[in-house]
């Protein structure tokens, strides 16, 4: 962009918010903007696997409008429909998982997020992915183990690229206790 100072704009939310350079015009929209939706697109072409765009100017939020007017029912079928083979640990292989009143530490945090609803909570929503979940789990594993002056160190890895011929792009989910499917369609 050649350093050129630029700011985003969406004067009507039912046309697409753009990219405006520092020489934009109303009269000559076409070449002084780049609709933030064709960014989105032109980026699905490069063979990157890795990509993040950063966008500090008006109206960048506008590049998730289309996503974010799908339904969540949608998000949460396209998780659920693609493999994910991943696992959980509780410690490291160098270390020793702790029990605590009969229960292994890791499980008994993972179980208590989801059985009191505190991670569906913390996200607002009545489902929550795996990197969700574990992610509360872990920070509260490893606190609680230092409290008993040892170290556990939870780690969540994909275990497989590609399961039942396809490649594993999926999410494990978690659904609130007591959730019907029709309550998330």
């Amino acid at each position: 962009a050649g350093g050129a100072a630029a700011a985003g704009s969406s004067s009507d939310r039912s046309h697409p918010s753009v990219f405006c350079c520092s020489d934009y015009s109303a009269d000559d929209h076409y070449l002084t903007s780049y609709q933030l939706t064709e960014l989105k697109t032109r980026l699905a072409r490069i063979g990157l696997k890795h990509i993040t765009v950063h966008l500090d100017c008006c109206h960048a939020g506008g590049i998730f409008l289309q996503s974010r007017s799908r339904k969540t029912a949608y998000r949460v079928a396209k998780m659920a429909t693609h493999p994910a083979v991943q696992a959980v640990t509780a410690v490291t292989a160098d270390e020793e998982a702790l029990e605590t009143q009969g229960q292994g530490l890791f499980t008994k945090n993972l179980c208590d997020q989801i059985e009191h609803g505190w991670i569906f909570d913390a996200y607002d929503r009545d489902w929550v992915t795996l990197t969700e979940l574990f992610a509360t789990t872990k920070e509260n594993v490893e606190d609680q183990a230092r409290a008993f002056g040892k170290s556990m160190t939870p780690m969540h890895k994909d275990v497989a690229g590609v399961h039942l011929a396809d490649q594993c792009s999926g999410e494990m989910l978690f659904f609130r206790p007591g959730l019907t499917k029709e309550a998330w369609l």
